[in-house]
């Protein structure tokens, strides 16, 4: 109930905004009472900061700057509760002291002190809590650094209320933080500095080493919501949103002009989306990067899809769409918010979806493209219809986007799905269900980019059998030589003798990763014995240890603490013949699975339809009579799993999407 009523204030002002106001200055000031007013018993806290400033006309900056903070004030809050505070404090220590990741910290917890509750959380408004102290405090310091910095002349002053002057990113405790981080770092900026260097991209570069030189303990889904300035300095932990946050923090407490950028929904992956930092350059450019991952201006390793990139501000953005359609019920929750823009012009190519609109057919006065993420269609962009067409410019090419409309929390296909190549041509995905093909296939979602990391590790792994436990005078049956495929292998074992202990030993920098492993008797039955090898694992997790090669789980694996000669294997308890060994090495499980049941679909009159569903006899699905053209599958495993992908299928085998 406060989220919704939180929301109404914000739709309620924004509607006044544009309804009464013609000029800069009338804005300002209307804005400015209804901030006021908001503030309730705090009101005189905040006239005491903008009278401060008023008896200075000579530096009328600081007072607009006061009015800015002010006016946008009313939509800023922490979220607080005592145990979301003991989260706070004692995460990053439980995940040191335990050698684990994130989301066992988590676990341990939420065994001590019960799952965290959003509806426990109380919100405390600033504006009706902040002094005039500690907001007088705030500008002065930020107008400090902006002065002195060596590049602060060349920054205009809105772009300095936008990403410098902020003294919140969202909505983690409300906190002294600007003098802690500027004494952290600016002396580490000074003696780095030869020169003076008036480009912030130079300023960041410098201080990248120093920053991430501390661990930082990553997870992706953590449910600890904005975990604080100064925690975050001192804690490093979380997502990729905490990492943008601190870097935040940094380059306002420095001066330095940048935010935060990130994408709604990978168009082509499971991941719901991604943050990243951008640092503005001497010419205003954006230039991004992430900590301990890209320097400012480094190609990634792996560059990966956008679809369209959006920017987080602190102040209320008047061309967003709730002030648009000035109704909730029809906005898709991501665009919801006033507080972003899109920006995809600094990351994407020029390329522009148009999509023609039946005025029979038209649900409103906005489309959007949506993206699939495995099982739904995702709206990342938005377009208002004019002249019986949608326009979506700067649009990410070979992503397959779906046009839709949004009413009462629900999407309405506009049309058939289309694409964008690398030459700007657009393609429509419509099936021709007048000619059939067969598909034969393998996984149900592509190899991904990241897996390259892993490929090699295999790579002169040996199996071995010896009759002594420490494997004396070994004998190495096999030894692989080719990277990683992520599919089942057999090999042969000549060696007519017979071995009592056996076990896969890691390739130099392997890490072991082995996921399944099994011996094979003269009489094609599996040999059984105890499990032997190297103990521990890299996070000290019982799932990653020797344990994972034989639990008949293929996408658990042992993740060994030493890269080097760690093994895993068996003791049989007696010599055993062996005659073929069966392996798995690490692998992302979405192969065909022997036993499960798949389902295969193609998109046509606005929906999925089913081609039929299978029970996997071997690791490959043959589907006969399926539409051609420009057909879009999707293969779906109702057994078990997550990751999976829309494709077309050409020249015999699936492009995905």
């Amino acid at each position: 109930m406060r989220a919704k009523n939180t929301y109404l204030l914000i739709i309620h002002v924004a509607l006044c905004i544009i309804a009464a106001l013609t000029s800069c200055k009338q804005h300002s000031s209307y804005l400015l009472e209804k901030a006021l007013r908001f503030a309730g018993d705090n009101r005189p806290e905040l006239e005491k900061t903008l009278n401060y400033y008023k008896k200075d006309p000579k530096d009328s900056l600081k007072y607009r700057a006061a009015v800015f903070l002010i006016e946008n004030m009313p939509y800023c809050y922490t979220l607080q509760s005592e145990k979301l505070d003991l989260y706070r404090n004692e995460l990053y220590q439980i995940a040191v002291d335990n050698r684990c990741p994130g989301e066992k910290a988590m676990e341990i917890l939420e065994e001590k002190y019960g799952k965290l509750n959003a509806q426990e959380y109380e919100r405390i408004y600033d504006s009706q809590t902040i002094s005039s102290l500690y907001l007088i405090n705030a500008i002065e310091q930020a107008f400090k650094v902006w002065r002195e910095a060596p590049w602060g002349n060349r920054i205009a002053f809105q772009t300095f209320c936008e990403q410098i002057l902020p003294y919140r990113i969202a909505h983690e405790p409300l906190e002294s933080w600007r003098e802690t981080y500027y004494n952290a770092y600016q002396p580490v900026l000074d003696s780095l500095l030869q020169d003076s260097i008036t480009d912030p991209v130079r300023a960041v570069d410098l201080l990248y080493d120093s920053i991430v030189k501390t661990n930082w303990v990553f997870f992706e889904n953590i449910p600890l919501p904005y975990i604080g300035a100064n925690n975050l300095l001192k804690n490093r932990i979380g997502n990729c949103s905490n990492r943008t946050e601190l870097s935040t923090y940094i380059m306002r407490a420095l001066g330095i002009p940048g935010g935060t950028d990130f994408i709604l929904q990978y168009p082509n992956r499971t991941a719901t989306g991604h943050s990243w930092n951008f640092v503005q350059d001497a010419f205003g450019k954006p230039i991004a990067f992430s900590l301990y991952e890209e320097r400012p201006g480094e190609k990634p390793d792996i560059e990966l899809k956008k679809g369209k990139v959006y920017r987080k501000f602190f102040n209320v953005q008047f061309n967003s769409l709730p002030f648009l359609l000035k109704k909730q019920k029809d906005i898709p929750p991501a665009f919801r918010t006033i507080f972003i823009k899109d920006v995809s012009q600094d990351y994407l190519p020029s390329r522009e979806i148009k999509v023609a609109v039946d005025a029979r057919s038209q649900q409103g006065m906005i489309m959007y493209l949506a993206t699939f993420n495995n099982r739904e269609w995702v709206p990342i962009a938005w377009s208002e219809i004019a002249k019986k067409q949608a326009a979506f410019q700067y649009i990410d090419e070979n992503i397959v986007y779906l046009p839709l409309y949004y009413q009462a929390e629900t999407i309405i296909p506009a049309s058939y799905p289309v694409l964008i190549d690398e030459n700007g041509i657009c393609r429509v995905l419509k099936p021709d269900n007048q000619i059939r093909q067969t598909l034969t296939l393998h996984r149900k979602y592509p190899v991904q980019p990241w897996w390259k990391w892993f490929t090699y590790r295999p790579v002169g792994g040996k199996f071995q059998g010896a009759n002594h436990p420490q494997f004396r005078n070994a004998a190495t049956f096999y030894t692989i030589t080719d990277t990683l495929d992520m599919q089942w292998h057999q090999v042969s074992v000549p060696d007519n003798r017979k071995y009592r202990y056996v076990r896969y030993l890691s390739a130099k920098q392997g890490h072991c990763n082995m996921a399944e492993l099994q011996f094979v008797s003269e009489a094609d039955s599996l040999l059984k014995g105890e499990i032997i090898g190297t103990d521990g694992s890299y996070y000290n997790e019982p799932k990653d240890m020797k344990t994972a090669v034989f639990d008949k789980d293929p996408l658990t694996f042992y993740e060994a603490k030493e890269p080097d000669d760690s093994w895993a294997g068996l003791d049989f308890g007696t010599p055993q013949r062996i005659k073929t060994i069966e392996y798995l090495f690490r692998n992302d499980d979405n192969g065909i699975r022997i036993g499960d049941e798949y389902e295969l679909f193609y998109w046509d009159e606005n929906r999925w339809n089913s081609i039929g569903k299978q029970t996997a006899a071997k690791n490959v699905l043959s589907y006969d009579s399926c539409p051609t053209g420009g057909a879009l599958f999707w293969l779906h495993n109702h057994s078990r799993g997550k990751e999976e992908r829309i494709f077309t299928y050409e020249n015999g085998k699936p492009v995905w999407w």
